[in-house]
């Protein structure tokens, strides 16, 4: 995983110069923000139909009704599909996926994948060059992906549903994975780049799996699911008093979910707990990804020479330099740290795996700052952080399941 490369003469832009260089709010002001002509009234942003504009089904362009006043800066009602066809590749064989004669056309591949797409797959069905069938060969990947996603919606029990969900969802990844890798090998027709059919591949994918969580989803489990996920192994990492980065910020974060419904509403799960397994997929294989041995060497022995009843002191090279004493720690640190790194690692499986939306980690130290070995980005401090949890859980995302 890599970061894009900007100009350094971007990155070192002084902050005040660049809002120097945006416009006052006042001269975005209309007539209609105007209460009494002297003070100006900024709109009221309304939330409820920004997040329902991206989730299922309005954000694969399947809108339900949306406020007028709304509707057009949203823009849910113009569909990002083309026009549902009919698809030729051997429907004949797929029981009720594509029928001419059949009204709902929810389930035909054009509404999954774009008129371009559907061109490839048609004009190399009958194609007896080995070279460029495996364009048709992905159409009936898809089809099949999306008959097995229609025979398991039709299921009323919630619980086959929740059974499948995950197991479904990992399918469609690894049918991208593997439609990638077959265009790649493909000739293709003459006047197209492949980047554009794999760039198309991927949205049709994506629309699969966007339509999976849509109708797999339950009253606990799916689409509009939150959770939260803390673990009190993450308290073991002590800072010094008055420090900015303190114990104190998992308490009143949780104390600020719970204030928000998490473990009361069915839709916010509150989970306090992350399992050994997560602990040991994090220290076995994900962290060695994403940092250098010889730091996490370095780091381990460090704090393993602490006192028990150290608190606060200096952990890595940088808080002994420029950096000043602002990545302290303890004898638990480097638990606390995993415990990040595992609970990141769940969170991801959670959310890839359909079993929510969103999670939010309240854990201890924080894990976005931290570098390979040391200074992210040349910075001359770590942030408060030891591991990388938000790398981590982009490595996990990203690593194929056979890795």
């Amino acid at each position: 995983v890599k970061a894009p490369i900007y100009p350094q003469v971007v990155l070192n832009l002084p902050y005040d110069f660049i809002l120097n260089k945006l416009p006052h709010p006042s001269e975005h002001a209309t007539a209609a923000s105007l209460s009494d002509g002297n003070s100006i009234c900024e709109a009221t942003i309304n939330i409820d139909y920004i997040v329902r504009a991206m989730s299922p089904p309005e954000c694969f362009g399947k809108s339900k009704n949306v406020d007028p006043v709304v509707s057009t800066a949203l823009d849910t009602n113009t569909a990002i599909l083309s026009p549902t066809r009919e698809a030729k590749l051997s429907s004949e064989t797929i029981d009720g996926l594509v029928n001419p004669n059949e009204e709902d056309t929810t389930w035909a591949l054009g509404s999954f994948a774009s008129k371009f797409l559907l061109d490839l797959f048609e004009s190399n069905s009958n194609n007896n060059d080995l070279s460029s069938d495996g364009f048709a060969h992905i159409g009936q990947l898809i089809l099949s992906l999306i008959a097995k996603l229609k025979q398991i919606a039709s299921e009323s029990d919630d619980g086959t549903k929740k059974r499948h969900s995950k197991t479904f969802l990992l399918q469609c990844i690894r049918v991208k994975g593997h439609g990638e890798e077959t265009i790649g090998l493909c000739r293709a027709p003459i006047g197209i780049q492949k980047k554009t059919i794999v760039i198309e591949w991927r949205k049709t994918c994506e629309r699969v799996y966007k339509r999976a969580i849509y109708v797999l989803s339950h009253k606990t489990v799916g689409n509009g699911i939150t959770a939260v996920v803390t673990d009190s192994r993450c308290h073991g990492h002590v800072t010094a008093n008055g420090a900015f980065e303190r114990p104190v910020r998992i308490p009143a974060a949780i104390q600020g979910a719970r204030l928000a419904g998490a473990g009361l509403k069915p839709n916010m799960l509150l989970i306090t707990k992350v399992e050994d397994s997560y602990m040991s997929l994090a220290e076995d294989d994900i962290i060695p990804k994403a940092h250098k041995v010889s730091y996490i060497k370095r780091l381990k022995s460090k704090i393993a020479a602490l006192p028990v009843d150290a608190k606060g002191v200096p952990l890595t090279d940088d808080s002994e330099g420029e950096g000043g004493d602002d990545t302290m720690g303890s004898r638990g640190s480097y638990t606390a740290a995993t415990v990040g790194v595992a609970a990141a690692l769940k969170a991801t499986d959670m959310v890839v795996g359909g079993q929510c939306t969103n999670v939010f980690c309240a854990t201890r130290p924080p894990g976005h700052h931290a570098g390979r070995e040391l200074h992210p980005m040349k910075a001359i401090s770590n942030g408060f952080c030891l591991l990388n949890a938000a790398a981590c859980a982009a490595i996990f995302a990203t690593t194929p399941q056979s890795e």
